[in-house]
């Protein structure tokens, strides 16, 4: 098992592996069983039997779960980010624990392979959960090759609805890339509290156009380690936006902030913001934006221009294409 948050690394795995053993990719059926930090026992059964689990599903299906190699479990952040993402695409998981299979299709000879989603479950109470996953497993195994009938044969195990049939004919999810949600390009928004309404606006309209933002007004809970949070938050995402102000000239964490990110991330996408004059400023003094076009924010009238901009750019970013400016 792996972590699932960056997708295309563990596809790109678990397809090298079948490559290794002369296995067909597209024989597979790939689960994702998705819990949050307070499905304990979810979260223990799944770290303790990691290889149990894995050795029992085979070569033939591959179960991921939200945990990182060390034990840990997806931060509850990112598990809201997973299900907003497959909300979207199409399949309305709630925040109980769910289960999601695809299989892999080959796009052309040349390019990699594309998720078909054909189901997604709620999972029942784990106590139950726990007696029928051998069960579970064994049905992925058999029916493999025939996802409706596995899909019918799921349901009455786990006494559930699939909730990827309930919206298939309004979001067909054949084709839609995992990418999307699990790995799409999130952006750490660094800025003086003194602007907490103008980046507020600012978050909701880059939200509006689906971008992927880390917002401490949004993601910390009361009683959470600041710094802490705020470094973890920094090593995750792939880019940082810099809210400069007059306001920011005057914080300690809009400096900190950039160069942790840059000293960790060297030429992943910084974006300076600027609100002012002094922003203006401030753009061309930081050694962490040096050289870098900042997007204006200042003219009220440019805003949806700039807005448009920021998501082109981190729409690049997925594409691949990493820039340090944006013109």
């Amino acid at each position: 098992m792996f972590y699932i948050f960056n997708a295309a690394q563990w596809l790109e795995e678990v397809v090298a592996a079948c490559n290794e053993n002369n296995l067909d990719p597209e024989e597979s059926v790939f689960v994702l069983m998705l819990f949050s930090s307070l499905d304990f026992d979810y979260v223990a059964f799944f770290r303790d039997r990691k290889r149990q689990i894995s050795e029992y599903s085979g070569k033939n299906v591959h179960l991921f779960t939200p945990l990182i190699y060390d034990g840990d479990v997806v931060p509850d952040g990112e598990w809201r980010h997973i299900r907003e993402g497959f909300a979207h695409a199409g399949v309305p998981i709630g925040n109980r624990p769910s289960c999601i299979l695809f299989q892999l299709r080959k796009r052309d000879e040349a390019a990699g392979y594309d998720p078909h989603y054909f189901a997604a479950f709620d999972c029942p109470p784990f106590e139950r959960f726990s007696d029928v996953l051998r069960d579970f497993v064994d049905a992925c195994i058999a029916h493999r090759r025939e996802p409706q009938v596995l899909t019918r044969k799921l349901g009455v195990l786990l006494k559930s609805e699939n909730l990827a049939r309930v919206v298939r004919s309004e979001h067909p999810l054949s084709g839609w890339p995992i990418a999307d949600v699990f790995h799409s390009p999130r952006a750490f928004i660094s800025y003086a509290h003194e602007d907490k309404a103008a980046v507020m606006s600012l978050y909701e309209d880059l939200k509006e156009k689906r971008v992927q933002l880390w917002l401490d007004q949004v993601e910390l809970a009361p009683g959470a380690r600041f710094q802490e949070e705020i470094e973890r938050a920094l090593r995750t995402c792939d880019a940082l936006l810099v809210v400069l102000s007059k306001n920011s000239s005057r914080s300690e964490w809009v400096p900190f902030e950039g160069t942790f990110f840059y000293g960790r991330k060297g030429e992943k996408l910084i974006i300076p913001i600027v609100l002012d004059d002094e922003g203006r400023e401030r753009a061309s003094v930081l050694p962490f934006l040096k050289d870098r076009l900042y997007i204006d924010f200042a003219d009220e009238s440019k805003r949806s221009e700039g807005v448009a901009k920021l998501a082109a750019a981190l729409s690049d970013v997925r594409r691949g294409n990493e820039s340090a400016a944006v013109s």
